[in-house]
């Protein structure tokens, strides 16, 4: 395949964005800018200029959407898509984990605890401390966890000042690092920050990684955090192929830990970057790129860019406002029951909300005006109880030493081994420093 079949149905913008091989590249795609086109066909450019799949590495922000990339560059490239490593970060780091583990401690059978993992550890260090529940709260000390390990911070770095609980909440810090260690487990942030660790205390590891991934892209940039931004630094030091996708106006994840300046200051962190902006619309009307313009103008903190689409003008927004949650989802359901007279079918009219807790006034509201709705969502498979419990014993399979997986199923089915005998077992093998298998 020629540089004109890749490159024949992109906009000039997003051929610019192919078209740039070495050196680091800043793409600024703008909502339904074809921004995972432009990837993926850069991808393609890649390798048909001679750049092996086996030195590329694509990271994205879901399994999903690594997924969908991979059968795109297959589609145009053929069978040596599979050559070129896409996944997750925790996916990437855990498959380099794997390799060195005994390199920091650990072997290579380490489990992963998901979030229920974790926190179930961090309940039962928060029982052991006899800490009072109202100020200690495990959901709330779990993000603070989360928040020391994504910026580095560990539990002996933790400066209490004159607030006596912050040392405790660092003594529950250090003790859930050594639980994990002990159980030879990591949880989501170690995946990110052992690597790093690996990376920065063996250089030869680093050396590595820099020759095998020649050239880097990374999807959604704008909702990295700090550490994944170590990570990239790392892995780009060498060859500073790095080439990074995402758009400040959509940095909507600071809660989860993003920091939006890994974008804003990327330019200038790596020298001799290259900005392409990625400006033409292809999902919106003008009247909708219009009200979002005139809205994001107002963010200091961004990166110009113009967004223009060739769809005409549309219909025009309308604005409901109301003086109180219920007031609004009243107002809308009112709307939604006059286009329904109108012949609009319920199940084309869709409601997002920002935050979960609406759903409830919404239902109501929706109930009262008799429309039919469904709530999209639920459990995901992963999250089942029934597959947590299948994982746990194959965790304990794999990894004898996972006190947390053991725990979960060791009176599943019932066996007769209530609450209070684990708690017996557990503690006296503490005292024994041997795992819950051992017992």
């Amino acid at each position: 395949m020629n540089d004109s079949d890749i490159l024949r149905n992109l906009n000039e913008q997003q051929k610019a964005a192919c078209k740039i091989i070495e050196g680091p590249l800043l793409i600024l795609a703008g909502a339904g800018s074809g921004k995972t086109r432009t990837i993926t066909y850069r991808i393609a450019y890649l390798i048909a200029h001679d750049i092996s799949p086996e030195n590329i590495l694509a990271v994205t922000f879901t399994n999903k959407a690594a997924e969908e990339m991979k059968e795109r560059v297959y589609k145009i490239v053929g069978p040596v898509a599979n050559k070129i490593t896409m996944g997750t970060f925790h996916s990437i780091c855990s498959r380099i984990l794997r390799k060195h583990a005994e390199l920091i401690g650990y072997t290579k059978n380490f489990v992963i605890y998901d979030e229920k993992d974790a926190l179930n550890v961090i309940k039962k260090i928060i029982k052991e401390m006899d800490l009072p529940v109202e100020s200690f709260a495990p959901k709330k000390i779990r993000k603070i966890i989360s928040k020391y390990k994504r910026e580095f911070v560990k539990p002996n770095m933790v400066a209490g000042g004159y607030n006596p609980n912050t040392l405790k909440i660092a003594t529950v810090y250090d003790k859930y690092v050594k639980f994990l260690f002990g159980n030879n487990a990591m949880d989501f942030d170690d995946l990110i920050g052992k690597t790093v660790e690996l990376m920065s205390k063996y250089p030869e590891i680093k050396e590595f990684y820099n020759e095998k991934f020649r050239f880097i892209l990374v999807d959604e940039y704008q909702d990295t955090n700090r550490m994944q931004f170590e990570l990239i630094k790392l892995l780009g030091d060498k060859y500073k192929n790095v080439c990074v996708v995402g758009d400040d106006d959509q940095s909507i994840y600071s809660f989860r830990g993003a920091d939006i300046e890994n974008i804003l200051s990327f330019d200038k962190i790596f020298a001799n970057t290259k900005v392409i902006k990625l400006e033409k619309n292809y999902r919106s009307t003008k009247n909708i790129l219009k009200a979002a313009s005139n809205v994001i103008k107002n963010n200091m903190g961004r990166k110009g860019k113009t967004l223009y689409t060739d769809w005409k003008e549309g219909e025009k927004i309308e604005l409901i406002d109301g003086y109180s949650s219920m007031e609004e989802a009243n107002l809308v359901m009112d709307k939604i029951k006059s286009l329904i007279a109108r012949g609009t079918r319920a199940g084309d009219i869709a409601i997002l909300y920002r935050i979960n807790a609406l759903s409830r006034v919404f239902e109501v509201a929706a109930q009262k005006y008799r429309i039919p709705y469904v709530i999209v969502g639920g459990t995901r498979f992963f999250e089942r109880a029934e597959v947590k419990d299948i994982l746990a014993y194959l965790k304990t399979i794999v990894n004898p030493r996972d006190n947390v997986s053991l725990s979960r199923i060791i009176n599943t089915p019932p066996r007769g081994i209530g609450k209070k005998s684990l708690e017996l077992l557990e503690l006296e093998a503490a005292m024994k420093g041997v795992s819950l298998l051992e017992m």
